[in-house]
């Protein structure tokens, strides 16, 4: 369960109607990271490129916070970015 800090982030920085689609998409790049993790791989922001969408863009501070491993939410960040 999310930390209320991130919850009180995503209601104030994801308007309303977005957030279904926001929490659904982040929910596949977490799914995908799980997989990784679950196998004990790093994955490169490379193999989760094709997950990031443009709510997810529009509000990259929410979904990296999300991700409690900083190594992950680096790999996440690089995603958005595309750095």
């Amino acid at each position: 369960m999310p930390e209320p800090e991130w919850r009180d982030a995503l209601k104030r920085e994801v308007p309303r109607e977005e957030i279904p689609v926001f929490l659904s998409d982040l929910q596949a790049i977490v799914a995908r990271m799980r997989g990784f993790r679950d196998n004990l791989i790093v994955p490169a922001p490379e193999d989760l490129r094709a997950l990031v969408t443009p709510v997810l863009r529009r509000h990259r501070t929410v979904a990296v916070a999300y991700i409690d491993d900083p190594v992950y939410r680096k790999v996440l960040d690089e995603a958005i970015t595309g750095g």
